[in-house]
């Protein structure tokens, strides 16, 4: 990133005309490559310098050094934690850098814990008003009885899950709980206008989020986009029904809309992207006021029909792009690609928006159309945000998840060049969603599938199936992958809902997903925080398999399933000279009789 030359009066002595900033005031990306180069050690001194650096050291240092970090191949001994002095090992970056190194030997042993929660109570509660009585007495089915299909964001604050027209949130404090999303402090509801048990919110998008209110943007099934603002910083112990505060709405599609389908917003630009199901595109601007600004609206060439949109940045500071994943169109003289990415697309929003305002035609955008190897219809978009940059994830790769089960990795600064694919072998169902950056060392792709409750995982740069690229790119060699491995992992038996999972989000030691009738967790925290013991998780263990065994696995939870942890204490039990009793009720100390 070039620096600006500075002014002759500013410019020290013997400087030779060469500018010169502090290094706390180098920008964030450059400070995160700093960062993964350094040893631990001097990352720890540079981090007691002065404030600046403590505050840049403390926030983005130590999570940048450890996922830069190769635990297969590391021989520098001063990049090892146990190195450190206990002076150094105080600091709260620090901590946090243990724990999730304790969390990656959770993911790496598959010991994770899982829980759910049910909608059950809260859909029934949402139906029982006065506006759903004409409807419940009309003879068909009452609203309750109709699925829901939610949507998930995760942020600072907490965990935000929109289904029907409720809004349901888990603050941070309490997911930080042993039990998670099943803690005595329930959830707040918040109802977005009249109460009713229909599927109305059809996408979410957290625009901002304060530690006393949280403002999103809301797309509703029949094609209006509201902003509401939900007040959090009242801490009633959870369970409450609160009151949300509409702070506007808009109808950008002429004539009569279909629904809004997919939303999503990129904070570095405050720009924020709306997409129809009938193929219409809208860009809005967020002022500092948290009010929409229209910019530039349009439709997709086809007459595609839209199912997903993600906005994201080639670099900090670069130009926005904007990816559209449509259905697949097998009709000839069509593109046989379902992906769209307008590159530059804010520059070109501008121009369309000057030449509407001096009735100039509107000028053409420059759009790529990639090749898929799929050929299928796309559901899922996701792209790493410049905030968590890191060798795994560049900012400017694009995942898509296809009709037919795979993901594609795509590089939009190279013309959507195809990257690497993943795929699970023995199951071809659809991929809803995905969450990056998440699981051992934070390198997995996190993908919610059509399969019940089934949430697969793939390692970056192991899992990837080994295969060459298109034609048009080259004849280039095989990607280095071990062959589309990756596993799955399903929620404690009876599963959660008999529904896909339409919402994953996650962090590096927990992962939350949504299904129609409830929300479940799997959680790798069990045994990363220090002093809690494992059995003190009142939860079950996940199952999972490895796509290329196909063995199914299953941890072992507070109450043993599968029969592992009675096989760890019939082994420790034998040894203190106790005896396992016959009729399974447990040990018993002394000679058989």
């Amino acid at each position: 990133m070039a620096i600006p030359p500075a002014s002759a009066s500013s410019r020290p002595p013997h400087s030779n005309g060469a500018s010169s900033l502090l290094l706390p005031e180098l920008p964030a990306e450059l400070l995160l490559r700093i960062f993964s180069h350094l040893p631990f050690s001097s990352l720890a001194s540079l981090s007691l310098t002065c404030r600046g650096l403590h505050r840049s050291v403390d926030e983005i240092g130590w999570t940048t050094w450890l996922l830069s970090r190769s635990e297969d191949n590391d021989p520098d001994p001063q990049r090892r934690i146990e190195v450190l002095s206990r002076e150094e090992g105080n600091q709260s970056g620090l901590k946090r850098v243990r724990e999730m190194r304790r969390c990656d030997e959770v993911w790496a042993s598959k010991a994770v814990r899982a829980r759910g929660f049910g909608y059950k109570e809260l859909l029934l509660a949402s139906s029982g008003s006065d506006a759903m009585e004409p409807i419940n007495g009309s003879g068909g089915r009452p609203p309750r009885d109709w699925p829901a299909f939610p949507c998930a964001k995760l942020c600072a604050q907490g965990l935000i899950v929109a289904m029907r027209s409720l809004v349901v949130f888990w603050s941070s404090a309490s997911l930080q709980d042993q039990a998670g999303i099943c803690s005595d402090r329930k959830p707040r509801v918040y109802h977005l206008g009249e109460a009713s048990g229909w599927q109305e919110i059809n996408a979410v998008e957290v625009l901002e989020a304060q530690p006393d209110s949280i403002v999103l943007a809301v797309g509703r099934f029949h094609g209006v986009l509201e902003l509401w603002r939900l007040p959090i910083g009242v801490d009633d112990g959870g369970g409450g029904k609160a009151r949300a505060r509409g702070m506007g709405s808009c109808e950008p599609s002429p004539g009569k809309p279909g629904s809004v389908q997919s939303i999503s917003y990129l904070p570095e630009e405050r720009l924020l992207a709306i997409g129809w199901k009938d193929g219409h595109v809208a860009l809005y601007t967020l002022n500092t006021r948290c009010e929409l600004e229209p910019l530039f609206s349009w439709k997709i060439p086809r007459n595609a029909k839209l199912w997903c949109l993600h906005l994201g940045l080639h670099y900090l500071g670069g130009e926005p792009w904007l990816a559209i994943g449509c259905q697949a169109n097998t009709e000839p003289g069509c593109n046989p690609s379902p992906l769209i990415i307008y590159t530059d697309v804010l520059h070109w929003a501008n121009q369309c928006a000057a030449a509407h305002r001096e009735g100039r035609p509107r000028p053409s955008p420059a759009v790529i159309w990639p090749i898929n190897p799929s050929r299928t219809s796309i559901y899922a978009l996701a792209s790493p945000r410049p905030s968590m940059s890191s060798p795994t994830f560049p900012t400017h790769t694009l995942y898509a998840g296809c009709h037919n089960g795979t993901i594609v990795a795509l590089d939009v600064s190279q013309g959507g060049k195809f990257l690497a694919r993943y795929r699970d072998a023995y199951d071809d169902s659809p991929v809803y969603s995905l969450s990056l950056g998440v699981g051992q060392g934070s390198r997995s792709i996190a993908a919610g599938t059509g399969r019940h409750g089934c949430l697969k995982l793939y390692e970056q740069g192991r899992d990837r199936e080994p295969l060459s690229y298109p034609e048009q790119h080259g004849d280039v060699p095989k990607s280095p992958g071990e062959g589309g491995e990756g596993w799955t992992l399903f929620p404690p038996s009876p599963p959660p809902c008999n529904s896909p999972t339409y919402a994953v989000v996650g962090e590096h030691g927990r992962l939350f997903c949504a299904g129609r009738e409830k929300c479940w967790e799997f959680d790798a925290r069990g045994t990363a925080r220090s002093g809690m013991r494992d059995e003190a998780i009142r939860c079950k263990g996940a199952a999972w398999y490895r796509h290329r065994e196909m063995v199914l696995m299953r941890t072992c939870g507070e109450e043993g399933e599968g029969g592992e942890k009675q096989e760890e204490e019939k082994k420790d039990n034998k040894k203190k000279g106790k005896r396992w009793s016959a009729g399974g009720k447990g040990f018993w100390r002394g000679r058989r009789r």
